[in-house]
């Protein structure tokens, strides 16, 4: 008995050695890992550093340059790499009024160009009817000369083509709602054949007819039209909906013989509100004035 449990006490205490032995051994290795990583990174960070030097050097050069040959557009490129890079740079420090004179100026010189292409384009406007009764040509042509100061040189010739977009605007709203309730009597006229063919696919010879000077009268003829037949027909709440968003404001039904029977039908004039919704989304839906 007794060599037995000497013999777990031995065996005991040889696995407690091992363990602490692995133990000392893993955290050795982890130090040696963590020196390794720290030595690699540093080198690598180093070796970042200085080749973002080296470029930035290269980028200060070919600025300095090109501000010398006076290519402004690519010093400018040059410049906004070379923030990125190495924003305490000295070279960007001298060069910043300079850049950022040439930015304004280069802005500024696309407003220009910008009013004189609108200046073109009202001058176009003016000459074409067609033109002038197109929102979307109007608001291209407002949107570039809005662009003026008072202190521009043209700004009187701006003032004039200001006003003939104004009137332009002013022939829009009196013409372009009726274009729309002329789109929407197309529509409801294109309807008849669609509904024509889908009765005749069911086997039921019921013809359609848009009727009325903006076709919003709807005449339906089906030669066994009674009672129970219409009544069905106007209690079909998606068809019913369907027409009346279409603008019909009446339907005939018709045996088209003696019969018929007359369902009214109340839909919204939504022709001025497309038209409003259209004109503030091009940003000409008030009176065109340039601020001083």
């Amino acid at each position: 008995m007794e060599s037995c449990q000497d013999g777990t006490i031995n065996v005991n205490i040889g696995k407690e050695r091992t363990m602490r032995i692995f133990s000392v051994i893993l955290v050795f290795s982890m130090v040696v890992a963590g020196i390794f990583l720290a030595k690699t990174y540093g080198c690598t960070n180093t070796h970042s550093l200085k080749q973002d030097e080296i470029h930035a050097k290269q980028l200060a050069v070919e600025m300095d340059k090109l501000i010398i040959d006076g290519d402004i557009d690519r010093a400018i490129e040059k410049y906004d790499k070379l923030v990125k890079i190495a924003p305490s740079n000295t070279s960007i420090v001298n060069a910043a009024p300079v850049i950022e004179n040439a930015r304004a100026e280069k802005k500024e010189n696309e407003r220009k160009s910008t009013i004189v292409s609108g200046l073109e384009d009202a001058e176009e406007i003016r000459l074409s009817s067609k033109l002038c009764s197109e929102p979307k040509s109007i608001s291209e042509a407002w949107h570039k000369l809005k662009l003026s100061k008072p202190i521009d040189d043209n700004r009187t010739a701006v003032e004039k083509s200001v006003a003939i977009l104004e009137k332009c605007r002013k022939v829009c709203d009196k013409t372009v709602p009726n274009v729309l309730k002329q789109a929407q009597m197309k529509d409801r006229e294109n309807m008849v054949p669609t509904m024509t063919e889908v009765f005749y696919k069911k086997g039921l010879d019921v013809k359609f007819t848009a009727l009325g000077k903006y076709k919003d009268v709807l005449k339906v003829r089906y030669v066994l039209m009674n009672d129970p037949w219409v009544y069905q027909f106007t209690s079909h709440v998606q068809l019913m909906t369907n027409l009346t968003n279409a603008g019909f404001k009446k339907i005939i039904l018709t045996d088209g013989y003696n019969d018929s029977w007359t369902y009214k039908l109340h839909p919204e004039d939504n022709s001025m509100l497309l038209y409003s919704t259209g004109m503030k989304a091009l940003g000409i839906d008030s009176k065109l004035e340039l601020h001083e």
